[in-house]
């Protein structure tokens, strides 16, 4: 399965969001390891989002005596808080998202400028 890497992020910025860490608070890396398998994503997933999350800016990383911590910097903070509303259903995924005019079977469409036919009875 190929995921793709804003959704890993995302996931990653979730789980600081659902703690209420604000910028410039920081998480363990070990604290995100236990907090992942919620993400339903493979731990290697994680790695690589925390790396792009690092390169992007949107996360710092700092090593001390306690291991290594993950700081949330003002962008990575600005990201995480806008997330947009998961879709109501599994079907509004596969709905196009404009209603698109379907044509009426069994009625032929006739173009604007055609007007009605005449019986021959009709004419005087």
């Amino acid at each position: 399965m190929n995921v793709d890497h804003k959704v890993m992020q995302d996931a990653v910025l979730q789980i600081f969001a659902a703690q209420e860490i604000p910028a410039g608070g920081h998480l363990s890396l070990e604290f995100l390891r236990a907090r992942w398998p919620g993400a339903r994503l493979r731990r290697g997933d994680l790695v690589q989002a925390v790396r792009q999350l690092v390169f992007s800016g949107e996360l710092e990383l700092d090593e001390d005596g306690d291991g290594v911590q993950l700081i949330l910097t003002e962008r990575g903070f600005l990201r995480g808080s806008v997330q947009a509303p998961p879709p109501k259903s599994f079907w509004s995924l596969l709905l196009p998202k404009k209603a698109a005019l379907m044509p009426v079977v069994g009625r032929k469409a006739e173009p604007a400028a055609v007007q009605p036919r005449r019986r021959s009875s009709d004419v005087a």
